[in-house]
């Protein structure tokens, strides 16, 4: 379809539109036929209310109505209630062919929400849950659209000081530019009309759409008409927004209407925030992310330093989270919109498309269940807990393992949506589980071909549920079959085989504060012998071995002994795990940095999405080993049964003293960071191959929503 940019004067007010694009979800034809009700009676009714304002105004200046009226004023110009019949039966048609649509447009249900909540002075609930609010609201805002254009562009001058070339240049302003207004709107939603009906609901295509010059014509014959009908007009005397010369005249008062059309047309299919969303989504970007970017490997997708890295011996560093896991917050904010300021989060939200997906019984992740934070007879009596993520895939130390991550409690902290800066203090537990093979360590749940949508059109490949139905719920294209068309990926719905824990019913417990600020976290509690001289992180306390610590000083404040490895089955401390206890800094980053004494080697054949190796290997027979010679690619380690040569890798790494992290704040792509520590975990193996307890750092690359 053709598009074509607008005059010049109407070009003035393009600014103000303030487009939030709307996502190209699939509306059903009653709610595109709702939309089209709205733009076919909200032309009469601006059409009307511009009117009521300049009959008012012709009415006052020639003396018919009293100068104390205030023609800008629609309750006061709307004497023969011309304005307000107009509007009851606007908003009547409006509610009545809408009616049905409210979750489809005023809700989050279909993933976009098109009409979300209006102007305090209108008096309507925000946000706006249903049609008929969004009808009450149009009524308003067409009043308020029409007073703002008649302030601008005609004032409010005294009419015993207007001559009749006066009077005939105001009258000229008000229905020439108004003319121009009724024109541009109804092209424009001619325009968004045909895009409703072919599935593209971002109105900013339409902005100016002026194939057969309607616009620009009117334009042209009002400018005319002003020019020859202010010729002898004393223009001090008009009281608009310019008085100096006919040109300039011209330009503001356009522009005036311009940003009036602007406003209804943008009103018409998007109504914008006016207060401070009662929640935020924040949602992951995640080693190759599939977010904002074409899907597939990091060639093609946007890799992200989102990553997790867990222990001080290093092979649990820089491990990918899992891609595209919406966390919703409810939030509590003491500002008003524009400055909500430090809001308080209140909780997990349920303004998630995965809520459902993730709220699931502890002991059984893939049954759902209501009752989060508590017991649940869905459960059978047991506890409901919320995800944190689907299934998580590492490969530590060559080892292939499967982690499960849960909410111990619900979250908090704050967030501010205007600067995207953030303070959340996350009280989680993983539990370990063993591998299935190192080219697909948790079960995937494959071929669903709508993922993230709660309904189970996948089966699972793997795991204690293979070849059960699964929703996919997250991307980690390091593992994903299909990365270039991702209809595969990490679901509850397919958990690990559950009798392969590594880390018993508690899992390993963890609290961290993700900041958009900075978080420093130094090596203070001596190491164990015979290090004992030198600094360690994280111990726990002799105590409670579940009681994370930095030095004694922290368990013997609480009661609970010293601080240290805590015993079997945790390992002795080492600063890191580097052969000559040096950790070199690496450009660009400031908590982790390699072990330049030392060498790693991966097998080329196989590696992660953005590159890095996976396979440690001490030769190529050590690659040539993982080969299986097996017809069936499923039994495959690696890519076409062959895992390359043997060849060298970054140097191990390992954590920097002190361990800094760094969040970026951002009111769209907030990064969040943070710093802990974590216990050893009830399986002496597992405690090894990290090196636990120890420091945890996570960083994550988010995209944030205000919700309404």
């Amino acid at each position: 379809m053709l598009r074509r940019s607008k005059p010049l004067l109407f070009s003035i007010a393009l600014g103000l539109l303030g487009v939030t694009q709307a996502s190209a979800v699939a509306l059903p034809d009653s709610a595109v036929d709702c939309r089209g009700t709205i733009a076919k009676n909200y032309a009469k009714l601006m059409k009307t209310a511009h009117k009521t304002i300049a009959a008012c105004h012709k009415s006052r200046d020639g003396g018919k109505t009293m100068a104390g009226v205030d023609c800008n004023d629609m309750t006061q110009a709307d004497s023969k209630s011309k304005f307000s019949s107009a509007r009851t039966k606007a908003e009547m048609a409006i509610s009545t062919a809408c009616a049905g649509e409210n979750a489809t447009l005023t809700s989050a249900s279909s993933g976009t929400q098109f009409y979300v909540s209006c102007p305090v002075s209108c008096a309507v609930p925000n946000p706006m849950t249903t049609m008929a609010e969004v009808a009450t609201c149009l009524g308003c805002r067409a009043e308020n659209i029409a007073e703002t254009a008649g302030t601008t562009a005609l004032g409010s001058p005294t009419p015993s000081s207007l001559t009749s070339d006066d009077i005939k240049c105001r009258s000229a302003l008000a229905k020439g530019y108004a003319n121009v207004a009724a024109t541009a709107y109804k092209t424009e939603t001619s325009c968004q009309g045909d895009d409703d009906e072919a599935g593209d609901y971002d109105i900013a295509s339409c902005v100016g759409f002026d194939p057969d010059s309607k616009v620009s014509g009117a334009q042209t014959k009002a400018d005319g008409k002003v020019e020859s009908s202010c010729a002898a007009a004393a223009l001090a005397n008009l009281d608009t927004c310019a008085t100096d010369t006919i040109a300039n005249l011209k330009t503001c008062s356009a522009a005036a209407f311009a940003s009036a059309e602007n406003d209804a047309f943008e009103i018409t299919y998007e109504a914008h925030a006016t207060l401070c969303p009662p929640a935020v989504r924040l949602t992951t970007r995640s080693g190759c992310s599939t977010l904002e970017e074409t899907a597939g490997g990091c060639s093609n997708g946007g890799a992200t330093t989102s990553s997790s890295s867990d222990g001080w011996k290093g092979y649990g560093h820089d491990q990918d989270l899992v891609d595209a896991v919406p966390l919703a917050l409810d939030v509590s904010c003491p500002g008003a919109f524009g400055s909500c300021g430090s809001c308080t989060i209140g909780g997990i939200s349920t303004d998630s498309v995965l809520y459902d997906g993730f709220a699931r019984c502890a002991a059984s992740p893939w049954i759902e269940c209501s009752n989060v934070f508590d017991t649940d007879a869905a459960c059978g009596g047991g506890n409901c807990t919320y995800f944190a993520s689907p299934p998580i895939a590492q490969a530590v130390g060559g080892t292939p393992v499967c982690l499960l991550s849960r909410f111990d409690e619900d979250v908090s902290g704050t967030v501010d949506p205007d600067s995207g800066s953030a303070n959340i203090t996350m009280a989680t537990r993983s539990s370990v589980y063993i591998g299935i093979a190192q080219q697909q360590p948790c079960p995937i749940c494959e071929g669903d071909a709508t993922p993230q949508d709660g309904n189970a059109n996948g089966l699972c490949n793997g795991g204690a549920r293979d070849g059960m139905a699964c929703d996919v719920q997250g991307f980690d294209l390091t593992y994903a079959t299909d990365a270039d068309a991702p209809v595969s990926g990490n679901s509850l719905d397919c958990p690990p085989s559950l009798g392969l824990a590594l880390t018993g019913a508690t899992g390993i417990p963890r609290e961290i504060d993700m900041k958009t600020g900075s978080t420093s976290k130094p090596a203070s509690d001596a190491c164990e012998a015979p290090l004992n001289a030198l600094s360690c992180f994280c111990g726990v306390c002799s105590g409670d071995t579940l009681e994370t610590c930095d030095d004694d000083a922290h368990c013997a404040g609480m009661g609970l002994g010293t601080c240290g490895s805590g015993g079997s089955p945790g390992v002795d401390r080492r600063p890191n795990n580097c052969g000559d206890l040096t950790c070199t800094a690496v450009p660009g980053q400031t908590d982790r940095g390699q072990c330049s004494s030392d060498t790693a080697k991966y097998c080329n054949g196989m590696l992660r999405a953005d590159g890095r190796g996976l396979l440690p290997c001490a030769s190529d027979a050590s690659c040539d080993a993982y080969v299986t010679g097996s017809l069936d690619e499923e039994q495959w380690v690696c890519p076409n049964d062959n895992c390359g040569d043997c060849a060298a890798g970054p140097p191990p790494s390992c954590y920097l003293d002190p361990i800094v992290v760094e969040g970026v704040a951002d009111p769209a792509a907030p990064t969040l960071a943070g710093v802990s520590c974590a216990p050893a975990s009830s399986n002496s193996a597992v405690n090894t191959a990290y090196g636990l307890p120890g420091p945890v750092t996570m960083r994550m690359e988010t995209i944030l929503e205000r919700r309404y």
